[in-house]
């Protein structure tokens, strides 16, 4: 699996809940409506970079079964974005279709480099 190293995995779950209990002692949004006040919505993908047959075979091997679900992994994070893009543009489900925007977040630089949608 691309990325792999021989560190063990440790759950960070302890240190997002105490990065939340600091957040929260200083939340003065109190009774927040459950709509979304900015009608937006962020869809993120996972890390490109993973090779699908060589995930599945590491948890065939870890596990003693293959996944049964697809991963839908790519090569190119710009194509995929336009991809997903034009998903959403024909989504019944989208009624604010002029708004879709695309970015591909560098990991190199930090910078988010937007996707045109092709008329």
């Amino acid at each position: 699996m691309a990325g792999h190293s021989d560190t063990p995995f440790e759950p960070g779950t302890d240190e997002l809940i105490a990065r939340n209990a600091t957040y929260a002692a200083s939340f003065s949004d109190e009774h927040l409506s459950v709509a979304p006040a900015k009608h937006q919505a962020i869809v993120a993908c996972m890390d490109s970079r993973m090779t699908e047959d060589a995930l599945k075979a590491n948890l065939e091997a870890e596990l003693g079964i293959k996944p049964w679900w697809a991963l839908a992994s790519f090569t190119d994070p710009y194509a995929d974005t336009l991809q997903s893009m034009r998903r959403l543009e024909l989504s019944p489900f989208i009624p604010h279709k002029q708004h879709v925007r695309g970015f591909v977040y560098d990991v190199d630089t930090g910078l988010l480099h937007e996707v045109e949608l092709e008329e």
